[in-house]
């Protein structure tokens, strides 16, 4: 059984572009979603940040006079933290959304074409997978 499928990444497979198009538009979709999700968690994390952060002012006495000292207290670390994370996530949805629509929008342009794909390109587009992740 193992012989057959030594040379299972030699293989070439056969779909239409509709069928290529089809899959690139369920990921443009996928990744808009997520997109809008994180781009929610960052909004959310912004501010709580913006609750956590402070300021304090002091003066204190000096030769000739006083001086103004400030105190910044950055906040919560785990808020800030995920606010970066749900600013990286936002763009690379967004980024991958707007790539896989390009990608749809040009094999819809020859839905009947039949393109040959290597297991890569079938990885690449996600065909025949059920769930997509995050």
């Amino acid at each position: 059984m193992g012989s057959e499928l030594r040379g299972r990444f030699g293989h070439i497979f056969q779909f239409t572009g509709r069928q290529i198009a089809t899959a690139a538009t369920q990921l443009a979709d996928h990744h808009t979603k997520r997109h809008l999700y994180w781009q929610n968690e960052y909004k959310e994390a912004c501010a709580k940040f913006k609750d956590s952060v402070s300021i304090t002012f002091g003066e204190f006495p000096v030769t000739g006079g006083t001086r103004l000292d400030a105190r910044i207290e950055y906040g919560d670390r785990m808020i800030y933290h995920r606010m970066v994370e749900s600013w990286e996530k936002m763009q690379k949805h967004s980024e991958a959304a707007q790539k896989y629509k390009l990608e749809a929008n040009i094999y819809a342009t020859q839905h009947e074409r039949v393109y040959e794909l290597d297991p890569a390109d079938i990885l690449y587009f996600k065909i025949g997978r059920d769930e997509l992740e995050d």
